[in-house]
């Protein structure tokens, strides 16, 4: 059961309880503060963008990005942007890059609003359809949220219409879904549930016909402290996750070839300040991981944005990147999402200070 220490973390009365949202202007000017992996000239860093350079950005506040590889190598961000995370206006974003061009697109909204806010999108390109993926939520809090999705055969160039995925189907909470060889899509989703939305639960979704229909599977618990898994292929090709908590650690669980049988997740030796983080399996067979490495509470816990990496499918780590660290100034950097792409290069997006979306170009080979 929840306890007093749980309700100083962010995310637990609210994202941003510890936060004004009267502090964020869109007109505000855009200052790009490089990185410390850039002031520090890491051989790593191949590039690094705020999506919106440009004053005014389209809405004052932006948060949970989403990145996915298009098929032509240009790559597409979505996020959720609004007066501030909640409120009425929290449409869906998307903005797009190719290598070797000064700036990101002009943000466009591909899902407005309709009388509630939507949440945390989640691109995905679904290999056996060669169909686009924009996973989101909608509702007034993730205690009453519904999931959706919108296709494209395009690569986001247009959409289809809304799609809802079903009761008691949230789809991804926040990280990227896989693909198994069948083409089977396994997706970890969440429930904020209970009184207060304070029971958190984890669970897999699946869908083997191109997301048309869904199934659960689990649950998977721990003390109701664990939401937003993140999935990643293991050496063996089984699928494993790493979990958020609210037990100072983030946690991992383990499952089959195929998304079932998931074990009992269990605490690793990686901090989580009660923020998002995901996971990537290299083709290097590597696990890469992007964290908020902090034990402090509150949005200072969000103030340190690191990378580390297992070479045991996630039992062990060791950290090997800082991008961020604000040192004793509390600035977000948070809720980050990684790819790899085709030749190999690590792509990843995270909220930058609330107000912006920040996007770093890794080589991993030099990590």
């Amino acid at each position: 059961m929840p306890d007093q220490k749980d309700k100083d973390l962010p995310g637990w009365q609210g994202e941003v309880h510890h936060v004004n949202p009267s502090a964020y202007r869109k007109n505000s000017p855009v200052v790009n503060i490089p990185t410390i992996a850039a002031q520090r000239k890491h051989p790593a860093l191949l590039h690094e963008a705020l999506i919106m350079s440009k004053s005014p950005r389209p809405k004052p506040s932006h948060h949970a990005s989403t990145v996915v590889e298009l098929s032509d190598g240009e790559f597409m961000a979505a996020w959720f942007g609004g007066a501030f995370e909640g409120k009425p206006d929290v449409g869906i974003w998307t903005s797009t890059w190719r290598r070797g061009a000064d700036s990101w697109s002009p943000p466009a909204e591909v899902v407005k609003p309709l009388g509630a806010p939507t949440w945390n999108p989640v691109l995905f390109k679904h290999d056996a359809s060669g169909e686009l993926l924009l996973f989101y939520k909608v509702g007034q809090k993730p205690l009453s949220w519904k999931g959706f999705l919108k296709r494209s055969s395009d690569d986001g160039k247009t959409w289809g219409p809304p799609e809802e995925l079903g009761p008691g189907i949230v789809g991804p909470a926040k990280n990227k879904p896989i693909e198994l060889e069948d083409g089977t899509i396994l997706s970890g989703s969440s429930d904020e549930g209970g009184r207060d939305g304070k029971e958190w639960t984890t669970w897999v979704e699946e869908s083997r016909d191109k997301g048309r229909t869904w199934s659960r599977i689990g649950p998977i618990e721990l003390e109701g402290r664990i939401i937003q898994p993140s999935l990643f292929r293991g050496k063996s090709g089984d699928v494993r996750m790493v979990i958020r908590t609210r037990k100072r650690f983030m946690a991992l669980a383990k499952g089959n070839s195929a998304g079932h049988g998931w074990s009992n997740p269990t605490l690793t030796d990686i901090p989580c300040p009660n923020s998002g983080i995901d996971a990537v399996t290299l083709r290097d067979g590597r696990i890469l991981l992007v964290y908020n490495h902090s034990f402090k509470r509150g949005v200072a816990g969000r103030s340190v944005l690191s990378v580390a990496l297992s070479h045991d499918d996630g039992e062990t780590w060791k950290r090997i990147l800082t991008l961020e660290d604000t040192g004793s100034r509390v600035v977000e950097f948070s809720y980050p999402a990684v790819i790899q792409a085709r030749n190999g290069e690590v792509l990843v997006s995270y909220t930058w200070g609330r107000q912006n979306i920040k996007v770093v170009l890794l080589d991993p080979k030099k990590l």
